[in-house]
């Protein structure tokens, strides 16, 4: 596979797989709390070779890795000022914010 063969949705998903195994190789907590991952995941694809990268985005296919917030619309339709603060106070899952 090389990146002229992959789809749009297979270049995002190994785009943001690269993006938090780089996260986490230079500050492993400020990746899981930013991405908010779970522990075992960020120690599962610190282990992944960049094949192994490949390969699950080969095997995935055609399917997002990495759906959007649930609040995505709400902070595209925002007055952009406003934008950074909803998405602050309320994370990247609105049901699951204090």
């Amino acid at each position: 596979m090389s990146h002229l063969s992959l789809s749009d949705v297979q270049a995002t998903n190994l785009f943001q797989l690269q993006t938090l195994c780089l996260g986490l190789a230079k500050d492993r907590l400020g990746t899981i709390r930013h991405f908010d991952l779970h522990p075992a995941l960020a120690e599962y694809l610190l282990d992944l070779s960049p094949d192994q990268l490949w390969t699950i985005v080969a095997n995935v296919g055609s399917h997002s890795l990495f759906p959007p917030r649930r609040d995505f619309l709400k902070l595209v339709q925002v007055p952009p000022p406003l934008a950074r603060i909803l998405a602050t106070t309320r994370g990247a899952d609105p049901a699951l914010s204090r």
